[in-house]
């Protein structure tokens, strides 16, 4: 098979980052919902890179888009970007003096002796990674976080959760209570097939005129099936599995974008929750294998 000669490939701008990720964009600061798996900045294909990538086809300017927020790869959220200098200087003077407030999301198994709302601090020790870990002794510092639980199926809970310092500090805390956050590898937890973390909303105050701005991303479709254990793609409704697919198809983005084949595997049904479905993509031909239990 010919190798696609065009890189990027403008046909597949639409994987790079879906239109209706980006929360918010008046040519000040941008918001964005990072999909998991998708390194802020830093790779030939990160979210400041496909961000770019979008907007020029909306015929937007880039200037100096600059991320302000940051969300490891294998979170999901919002991220708030700046487009100009001055709106990153005036952002990076406000985050200083009061950091945005975010709110996550989490799925994790709750103990029966943990309240459904509460807040709790940790000593945290830091791997190579960063990584915060409880620790047990005195610790590197302490970090703080309060939670609130949002539903529950069995021992199964979502959680909206907040802290000063930051998502890792969240997922200590949590692992701390015997909560470790699902799919949390670092922290022990297989749970899950991705990290059941989203950044899902941030506010803050807009760099030039003030005013308070609040942007909100959709929580993914992975948390509510992992809540009632949804594994196969037809325990899915038809909105449900589509979102799941278009985040497949973003995910596999980078192997398609630099013209190096026209083949790949967009929907690993084992892989992503979706057991009974796999889609395999080759040029602009989609082959779809089901696998019907009943």
């Amino acid at each position: 098979m010919d190798p696609v000669s065009c890189a990027p490939r403008p046909e597949l701008a639409r994987w790079a980052l879906p239109t209706d990720h980006l929360l918010h964009d008046d040519g000040t600061i941008v918001v964005v919902s990072k999909p998991a798996g998708l390194s802020v900045a830093g790779s030939s294909h990160d979210l400041t890179s496909r961000l770019r990538l979008v907007r020029q086809a909306l015929g937007a300017s880039n200037d100096q888009l600059c991320p302000q927020t940051h969300l490891d790869k294998n979170i999901s959220g919002v991220v708030v970007f700046a487009v100009s200098k001055d709106a990153r200087t005036r952002l990076s003077h406000q985050a200083e003096n009061h950091p945005f407030a975010v709110t996550f999301v989490a799925g994790v198994e709750l103990p029966e002796n943990v309240p459904d709302r509460g807040e709790g601090q940790t000593a945290v020790v830091r791997d190579r990674q960063g990584v915060m870990h409880p620790a047990r002794g005195r610790g590197d510092k302490k970090v703080r976080a309060s939670y609130r639980v949002l539903s529950r199926d069995g021992a199964r809970v979502l959680l909206e959760a907040q802290s000063h310092d930051g998502p890792r500090a969240i997922r200590a805390v949590l692992a701390s209570m015997g909560a470790t956050v699902a799919g949390d590898a670092a922290l022990g937890s297989v749970l899950s097939p991705r990290m059941l973390l989203h950044a899902r909303d941030v506010s803050l105050q807009h760099p030039l005129s003030g005013e308070p701005l609040t942007c909100m991303a959709p929580v993914p479709w992975s948390f509510g099936a992992w809540l009632h254990r949804w594994d196969r793609a037809e325990d899915l409704d038809g909105p449900t599995l589509a979102n799941a697919i278009r985040e497949a198809a973003t995910a596999r983005y980078s192997l398609l974008a630099d013209g190096g084949t026209d083949a790949v595997r967009l929907v690993h049904g084992e892989g992503e929750g979706l057991l009974g479905l796999d889609v395999e993509w080759y040029a602009k031909h989609a082959v779809v294998w089901v696998n019907d239990q009943t």
